[in-house]
């Protein structure tokens, strides 16, 4: 645990406070995420990794107006991906699904719906953008999308055609001799598959109709003019002043 002499008044009144973390404002937040940090590079104890790993558990899983401000001003955009991955029932590593295509077992429509809850908890602009991100895939492969949702956070959230993945054999993470066994396994999958294009797209199509299902009454909340139309832009007609 951090000692009392190390820490400023200040930090120490906002621990022993009976307010929740929920409650406190962004600056609080971040006051006392920097006091962990600072102790995290000072010392090589393990109990200083606990408590910033703890921390950051714990924000991950408020929704107050300063966690979430707190969120998105100051976590790493590619922490963040990694961090919804991780909760959203995906490995972060695109590689651990190279080259096995659409497979319901890596990736279904639900995870797609976690992680889309999560963005939209941050900014609604990011929910939304992943939405068209999502239709913009050929291919809804664990593999793919992994890499794409990685390039989709390291650009601000935001969606780009030119960001987009359509390969399913990825090697990133993977050194040494465990290289040339997934490469090999990857790329042997990859050629199996390959003659069966159309219903890895067909399959994808079916998982992005689902997805567009489940979230059409979240969609409709924010803006009831959209119908969940095939092609239809979220923000047609959207007024933002309705809200």
């Amino acid at each position: 645990m951090l000692a009392d002499g190390d820490l400023s008044d200040y930090i120490l009144n906002l621990l022993t406070s009976d307010r929740l973390i929920n409650d406190m404002s962004e600056g609080e937040i971040l006051s006392i995420y920097s006091a962990i940090k600072e102790f995290y590079n000072k010392t090589t104890k393990s109990e200083i990794v606990t408590v910033a790993s703890d921390f950051m558990s714990l924000v991950y899983k408020l929704n107050g107006p300063g966690v979430v401000s707190f969120i998105k001003n100051n976590v790493n955009a590619r922490d963040l991906a990694r961090h919804i991955l991780l909760t959203s029932g995906l490995d972060d590593s695109a590689s651990y699904y190279s080259g096995r295509g659409v497979n319901y077992g890596d990736l279904s429509e639900n995870n797609l719906v976690a992680i889309f809850s999560k963005l939209l908890k941050v900014d609604m602009d990011y929910g939304m953008n992943f939405v068209d991100m999502v239709r913009q895939m050929k291919t809804l492969g664990a593999t793919e999308f992994i890499n794409s949702f990685m390039r989709f956070a390291a650009n601000g959230f935001k969606s780009n055609t030119q960001n987009i993945e359509d390969s399913n054999v990825s090697l990133d993470g993977v050194y040494g001799n465990a290289r040339d066994t997934v490469a090999f396994i990857s790329i042997f999958s990859a050629m199996n598959r390959g003659n069966d294009q159309e219903y890895q797209i067909r399959a994808s199509e079916q998982m992005k109709d689902s997805f567009m299902l489940k979230i059409r009454p979240v969609l409709q909340s924010i803006n009831p003019d959209y119908d969940g139309l095939d092609g239809q832009s979220f923000y047609s007609g959207y007024n933002p002043r309705r809200r």
